[in-house]
């Protein structure tokens, strides 16, 4: 028989690592990045996971598509790795 998983195991990477990668990149930019929406995401099992995340976030103009890649060890370790405009 496979083993079940606890939903919130998947539900919260997608509620709390956008909200973080757009939080984080506003400390360290100084900026007022408002998250709109979460376009789609991938992960990527290192040494922890790599979470690549399409977002749309607004500074007060039109929402802008940005890439943020966040990586986590646990709830408790993660690290925004990069956040840059989405051109793809």
């Amino acid at each position: 028989m496979q083993q079940f998983h606890h939903f919130l195991a998947l539900v919260l990477p997608l509620i709390f690592l956008p909200l973080f990668a757009v939080d984080q990149y506003n400390k360290e930019g100084n900026t007022g990045l408002k998250l709109v929406a979460v376009v789609s995401g991938e992960t990527q099992v290192v040494s922890g996971t790599n979470y690549r995340l399409i977002l749309k976030a607004t500074d007060e103009t039109a929402p802008k598509t940005y890439q943020a890649i966040v990586w986590e060890n646990d709830l408790l370790n993660k690290k925004l790795t990069s956040f840059e405009p989405f051109l793809g």
